[in-house]
Order: structure tokens, then C-alpha cells, then sequence
């Protein structure tokens, strides 16, 4: 008779998401994932017909629970700096974790430029506009439109992670610049 796995699809993104963390995405292949989560390479194949589709579904299960954590700070008490400083290390905790999949996609050409990993980014855009909207130590003379400022501070947020050209403690001092009084 044959077994019966309860929730096929969270025990394979489960497995999958242990694996990326353990070897990477350039070693994370499907036999690994099936071999881990004790079930046949094909039954893998039925809920993901292709290693990007698994990705991308497990970026979104990854996305669940942390998009708890990341509202939670942008609507806590604390100063515009120190969100701005928790919003980053969670961008860069998110980059570390799917960095080869984000780069490998982005270079396939597959991703539309407003596509699912977009998607992603996307709430951290919003979430930094949302702690600036709030911030009462705001320069109220800045020219700058807080919209144009969230997408310039998540830019240089996610080129940071990405790249490590610079620190983001020198960053923190041009946001010092921008923002406050």
C-alpha cells in the first residue's frame, strides 16, 4: 500500500528551504530535496514542475513568515534610524539566503522587470516608506517626495547586500543627512 504524506508541498519547501541553507542554491538540486523529504524525484515535479518555479514558491513560504517580523518593526515606536537599520539587516538576511537564485534569475532574463521577485522588494519599498511617513524627526524642507525616497533608500539597501561595495554605517550617515531635522 502506498504511504499517504500529509502536505506534500510544505514538507518539500520545507526540506528545500534546510537544503538552500545548508549547501546553497547552486547544490540544491530536486533528488536532494526528495531524498530529504523522504518522497520519488517525480512527486517533487507535480508540485514544482521546475527548479525556479521552487524557488519562487519558496521565497514566498520563506516571505510568510517574515513579513510578520518586518510590519512589526515598521509600525513599532522605535526612531526612523533604527527601522531603517532593522528593514536592512532583514533585506540583507533575504538576499543571503536566495543570492544565488535572485542573480541567476535576474540574468536569465526570465523575470519581467515588474515580476514575482519584484514582488519581494517590493514590500521592503513599502515598508521604509511607511517608517518615513511616520517619523516625526522628518526634515520637513526636504525636496525630496517621501515615494522617490523609499525607492532610493531600498535601492541602495539592496545594492549594499548584495555587493558590499560600502557599509551600510556609511550609508546611515547620507540617511542621517536626508531625513532628520
Amino acid at each position: 500500500m502506498p504511504k499517504t504524506i500529509e502536505d506534500v508541498e510544505n514538507l518539500v519547501l520545507r526540506s528545500a528551504f534546510e537544503l538552500l541553507k545548508a549547501q546553497g542554491y547552486q547544490k540544491l538540486n530536486m533528488r536532494e530535496i526528495a531524498k530529504k523529504s523522504n518522497i520519488a524525484t517525480g512527486t517533487i515535479y507535480n508540485y514544482f514542475p521546475t527548479k525556479d518555479e521552487l524557488m519562487i514558491s519558496l521565497i514566498r513560504f520563506y516571505w510568510k513568515d517574515y513579513r510578520e517580523k518586518i510590519y512589526e518593526l515598521f509600525s513599532s515606536k522605535e526612531d526612523v534610524l533604527t527601522k531603517m537599520r532593522g528593514i536592512f539587516l532583514m533585506i540583507d538576511t533575504f538576499i543571503r539566503t536566495f543570492e544565488g537564485f535572485i542573480l541567476e534569475y535576474a540574468k536569465s532574463g526570465k523575470e519581467k522587470p515588474q515580476g514575482r521577485v519584484n514582488e519581494f522588494i517590493d514590500e521592503f519599498r513599502k515598508g521604509i516608506k511607511m517608517a518615513l511617513d511616520s517619523d516625526k524627526n522628518r526634515n520637513p524642507f526636504s525636496q525630496i517626495k517621501t515615494e522617490e525616497l523609499s525607492v532610493f533608500i531600498a535601492a541602495n539597501m539592496i545594492s549594499i547586500a548584495l555587493y558590499r561595495l560600502y557599509s551600510y554605517d556609511s550609508f546611515e550617515k547620507i540617511l542621517k543627512i536626508l531625513i532628520l531635522k
